[in-house]
């Protein structure tokens, strides 16, 4: 059961058949048209599609030719919407998403774990640990409230061993794993550290924050980990694929600002961080030249292209235009659709859109993430309630992959990379939220949602034989595909 008092099965069906019931009415397909008197859709004053030639109207796609319809024009029927599909053959991408850190913690602290007695060699502000090479390492952890400007250390309170846990469930015996917990403000947030060996070399440094009253909370955690011996340059890196956004100090210390939400449905107010221990920088994969014949996917990036001789006056021109496009009208209108159910908004809750080259096109920031809800009314996606089931814009470049041979290429978004603060961005974010500067406000970056694709889209054509190259992204931040390839 749940708020509504109709169990989930319920409350679908009947969401279903709404759905179902809406699509079937007015609904009006590229193919079905009519010609001849009532070939002109829209609106008076704005964007219009014309099923015949028409005077000031540019082709834009077959048989469809687009404009401005003057003021008081008679004989304009509204925009059909596009119809609705039943998605056939199940998840497109067969459970190849991977598991997060984020979802992967409460399993951990689920384990057996045994006491070990009193911290060795235990300071107020920092605790020791064991290293992979069985050297005796010190954690300082520090947690400032954004809100607040207030710092306090983590110090930890007690240490348990979870003992041969990867001979009996992951592999060989890699040693035995830790487990360190504390908490602050009289419990009001918590903190777990578990650390244990991977097969890789390195020890795995993973924290955990947790906001146990339910409080939206803004922090910069800032954690610094000693080399083996003083003096020795750190050997302390992020895990490439738990991206986060992380400033490094001189020091040594890795500043991370983290959103502890409700709104992250898949982990509600918690937050983690992923540490590479012991050992080298993650590798850069080899640059290689791009693949001649392979399929180029821009994830976080649309353009949408005013009709030739005219130009967007301004970002709501060009949504409008858009909505236009994702009309029944157009045998493509799902990829149109895509964009604008996937659009990042600001802070304060508009598109991420910029209009460039004189206004000719404008350019979209996209969230790729393949979880993306997208049945919210796109016009308040924070509070908005189920309207219509949309695709979402990841689907949508995987079904071009998949239409594809070869490689694919996937243009990253680099250093453009944006916040997106829309409320289905949040809702089914597999890593952290993070905060602004100025902005104390829950969000997620794009390069995460990418990061998130990019894995799901290596994982479902590995099966293939196919890879898929990263371009125009920093280097090591291209966890789960083949290679980075060069411009």
């Amino acid at each position: 059961m749940n708020r509504t008092g109709l169990p989930l099965r319920t409350r679908f069906s009947v969401r279903l058949a709404a759905a179902l019931l809406a699509s079937s009415v007015c609904v009006v397909s590229a193919q079905d048209a009519p010609e001849g008197a009532g070939t002109l859709f829209g609106t008076p004053g704005g964007w219009g599609v014309s099923t015949v030639p028409r005077e000031g109207f540019a082709l834009v796609a077959p048989q469809r030719w687009a404009g401005r319809i003057p003021d008081g024009a008679a004989d304009v029927s509204p925009l059909p919407p596009a119809p609705f599909r039943i998605p056939r053959g199940g998840n497109p991408w067969k459970g190849c998403s991977g598991a997060a850190l984020s979802l992967r913690f409460p399993k951990m602290l689920s384990w057996l774990w045994a006491r070990t007695g009193a911290l060795p060699d235990d300071r107020e502000e920092s605790f020791s640990f064991q290293d992979a090479e069985g050297r005796s390492r010190r954690a300082w952890l520090r947690l400032e409230d954004a809100e607040t400007g207030i710092a306090v250390p983590l110090s930890a309170s007690r240490r348990l061993r979870q003992g041969r846990r990867f001979s009996r469930n992951v592999g060989p015996d890699l040693g035995d794993l830790y487990l360190y917990t504390g908490s602050i403000e009289d419990g009001a947030v918590a903190w777990h550290v578990v650390t244990g060996p991977t097969v890789e070399g390195p020890l795995a440094f993973q924290l955990r924050l947790a906001a146990m009253d339910g409080r939206e909370r803004f922090f910069t955690l800032s954690v610094r980990i000693d080399p083996p011996r003083e003096g020795d340059p750190s050997d302390t890196f992020p895990v490439p694929s738990e991206p986060r956004v992380c400033e490094r100090a001189g020091n040594g210390t890795f500043r991370f600002p983290l959103a502890l939400t409700a709104k992250t449905l898949n982990f509600p107010s918690i937050a983690t961080v992923a540490l590479s221990v012991g050992g080298p920088a993650a590798p850069t994969p080899p640059a290689v030249p791009l693949p001649a014949q392979a399929a180029v996917l821009s994830p976080c990036t649309g353009i949408l292209a005013a009709p030739e001789g005219t130009s967007f006056r301004d970002a709501a021109d060009a949504l409008a235009f858009l909505e236009l496009r994702a009309s029944g009208l157009f045998d493509d209108a799902d990829d149109f659709e895509a964009m604008a159910s996937s659009l990042a908004r600001d802070a304060d809750g508009a598109p991420r859109l910029e209009l460039a080259d004189g206004g000719k096109t404008a350019v979209l920031r996209l969230n790729p993430d393949p979880d993306l809800e997208t049945s919210f009314n796109p016009a308040d996606p924070s509070e908005g309630r189920p309207s219509r089931l949309r695709p979402n814009h990841a689907a949508r470049l995987l079904a071009k992959a998949l239409a594809a041979e070869g490689d694919v290429v996937v243009r990253s978004i680099g250093e453009e990379d944006v916040c997106d603060y829309a409320g289905n961005a949040l809702r089914m974010a597999d890593h952290p939220a993070t905060w602004e500067e100025g902005i104390l406000r829950p969000a997620v970056r794009l390069s995460h949602a990418e990061s998130e694709f990019v894995s799901a889209l290596s994982r479902r054509l590995h099966a293939d034989g196919r890879t898929v190259h990263v371009a125009d992204r920093p280097a090591g931040a291209a966890p789960f595909s083949g290679f980075v390839a060069s411009p």
